[in-house]
Order: structure tokens, then sequence, then C-alpha cells
């Protein structure tokens, strides 16, 4: 069962309080081939590979607004949702263009690295190990230095 867009950079799911439904791909018959065309088309310009299967959906969000016969109609209070309709000749015209982002592939941030993380290299865990010794030892050496009361400092390393 098809429950994501194919389009490539959009991964929309069904989800009618934002007015997204998935689209089956028009039939590969004589009257509806060059839609298909189209449509293929419209895929390929950002997965160069992509051959369409039985499963493939578009979601609404490739389509302008003049392309529905009947938009999605919620009822407030009820789970009644009408699914929207394409026109018959509808093609998809709209690429998203992925928002800027601050996460990887893995939706790790890249503001900050997880040390313990799989996809962290070992040169990552390396650096935050030797940082973490670094620190304990400069806090260990201050409180020795300026002798300050045990109780407030951290336990020595050998101690960890």
């Amino acid at each position: 069962m098809p429950n994501r867009c194919v389009a490539g950079g959009c991964s929309n799911v069904p989800d009618p309080s934002q007015n997204i439904g998935l689209h089956k791909f028009p039939e590969d018959n004589d009257l509806e081939k060059k839609r298909r065309r189209l449509w293929v088309a419209f895929v390929r310009k950002k997965r160069a590979k992509w051959s369409p299967t039985a499963n493939s959906r578009l979601c609404s969000q490739h389509f302008q607004t003049e392309d529905f016969e009947s938009p999605f109609v919620t009822i407030p209070g009820t789970d009644f949702v009408s699914r929207s309709v394409l026109r018959k000749g509808a093609v998809p015209s709209i690429h998203k263009t992925p928002e800027p982002s601050n996460y990887d592939k893995h939706g790790q941030s890249q503001d900050s690295v997880d040390p313990t993380h799989p996809s962290s290299t070992r040169k990552h865990r390396r650096v935050s190990t030797i940082f973490f010794i670094h620190s304990a030892l400069f806090i260990h050496a201050f409180c020795i230095v300026n002798s300050v009361n045990s109780q407030t400092c951290p336990p020595r390393l050998d101690r960890l």
C-alpha cells in the first residue's frame, strides 16, 4: 500500500489537516499515455532513474489549486474528511525546494556531535574523549591549586 509521495525531495504522507492527499499515476493506456509521461518526467527531474510502479503516488502539494475539482473538506468536531479530486488533465508542476536544515540525513543536529551515535566518526569520539579528560584534569588542578573544599570538586579521574 503506498503511503508516501514519490517526488524527489518530498516524502509527504496523507494529512487532511494540511490538505495533503496522494494521487495515483494516470493509467498506462492510449487515452492517458501522454499525461502519464508528463507525470513521470516531472518525477525524473529530481530522480533521473526512477520508474513508476502500480503503487506510485504524488501528493497534492505538487499541483496547482486550479488542478483540483474539489479540495479537502473537513467538518469540525467530526471525523469526516472528503478527498481532494484532481481534474482529468491535471499535471504536476510544483517541485518543493527543501528548506535549509541544520540536521543530517539521520535527523541529528549538526550543531553538536553525539559520540555514541553510530554515524559519528572515530575522530569525533576521540576528540570528545580528549576534551572530557582535558576538562576534568583542568577542574581537578584548579581545585588543588586553590585548595577548594573536596566536596565541591569533582572526583579524581582515576575514580571516574
